[in-house]
């Protein structure tokens, strides 16, 4: 039995009573191929970040990834990682290896697969940039290994959005250590003074509808920073962020998500589209 609020970042969740936890990833292939061929259904977990739960105990199995954290330089500057290597560890290696390139997910909650799954990132610009392979397990039950291609990394969104992430090689840029070190400080204090980090929360809730039309200013201008269903809150430091002030359930989150796409609808007559997965 697993406790959702143990492992989301957001502190929230029911319960899950079927829960897999492979170490290597040919387990994890044979594992999803089991499950697809039973016909059950089931949820991917890794860091815990970027996923909103109810409160009733989830239906669905829950295949964690978190065991999966192999790691190998093939050069000084091309690294493959396993799925499950927590991003931070990354960009961490790679600063203190006085290499460029991931400065920008400084900070950024969650495991390397999922942010690859999503193009991680954001006004720095995004994992896309170093990204150069990937290996998939297809919806279909496929093992394919493919380079990156121009287009693929988008806007929160990749060419693989419906395949689950194995691996990924990443190649950086050489630099002088000082520099990178400089730049992740640049980016931590931009997200100390514009993001609330002293709450849990499932990161940004919301997809920017443009780039002209941010989620937390359409939020913020709809009136609805500090509102707060018992626990959740709009958080008043940025509005696209929902945080748990203290014993929020799953179902204040989403009670307060729906209510801010309504406000929104009604005051902008924009429909607000989750950024966060929704386990309900």
């Amino acid at each position: 039995m697993l406790e959702l609020r143990s492992r989301l970042t957001a502190k929230i969740g029911g319960s899950a009573a079927e829960v897999h936890e492979p170490v290597e990833l040919a387990e994890l292939i044979a594992l999803v191929d089991r499950l697809r061929s039973r016909g059950r259904a089931f949820r991917v977990l890794a860091g815990g970040s970027n996923i909103v739960a109810g409160d009733a105990p989830l239906e669905e199995a829950i295949v964690s990834l978190r065991a999966l954290r192999r790691f190998e330089k093939r050069s000084d500057t091309l690294w493959r990682a396993d799925c499950g290597v927590p991003l931070g560890e990354m960009v961490a290696r790679s600063v203190r290896s006085g290499l460029a390139g991931l400065e920008c997910c400084h900070g950024v909650p969650g495991s390397l697969g999922a942010a690859v799954r999503i193009n991680a990132g954001g006004k720095w610009g995004t994992i896309g940039g170093v990204l150069r392979e990937v290996t998939l397990l297809t919806r279909d039950g496929r093992v394919v290994r493919r380079s990156v291609e121009p287009g693929d990394c988008a806007y929160r969104k990749t060419a693989w959005w419906d395949d689950l992430v194995l691996d990924a090689t990443l190649e950086f840029a050489q630099s002088d250590p000082a520099a990178t070190q400089a730049r992740v400080a640049a980016v931590h204090e931009h997200k100390r003074t514009t993001q609330p980090l002293r709450y849990p929360s499932a990161g940004c809730i919301f997809r920017n509808p443009s780039p002209t039309q941010p989620a937390g200013l359409l939020i913020d201008r709809a009136g609805l920073k500090g509102t707060r269903i018992g626990g959740a809150e709009v958080s008043t430091l940025h509005a696209n962020y929902i945080v748990n002030v203290g014993g929020a359930t799953g179902s204040d989150f989403l009670a307060l998500m729906a209510l801010v796409r309504e406000r929104v609808q009604e005051v902008h007559g924009v429909r607000l589209e989750h950024e966060v997965e929704v386990w309900n």
